[in-house]
């Protein structure tokens, strides 16, 4: 049986190695994330690129932007996603 080959956008790509980076403890609970710009230049990716990425984690609960602050991580509780 042939595998398909899944094509994945960058916003998706950069989620999945900010999600693997929280996972693995690179960013703990209370972590504030580098600088959209930063992590641009670190993925090679647009501001805009990291910026919805952010979002989508934001809305995942697994972040959170305060204005003027930066981007912190989140606990996560996954009993609500269980539920």
């Amino acid at each position: 049986m042939a595998k398909k080959v899944i094509r994945k956008n960058l916003v998706d790509q950069v989620c999945e190695i900010l999600l693997e980076s929280i996972r693995n403890g690179d960013y703990a609970v209370g972590d504030k994330l580098p600088s959209e710009n930063d992590l641009a230049e670190e993925f090679g990716t647009s501001r805009l690129t990291v910026r919805l990425a952010i979002q989508k984690l934001n809305a995942m609960e697994l972040l959170e932007t305060k204005v003027g602050e930066g981007t912190y991580v989140k606990a996560f509780n996954y009993e609500q996603y269980i539920n």
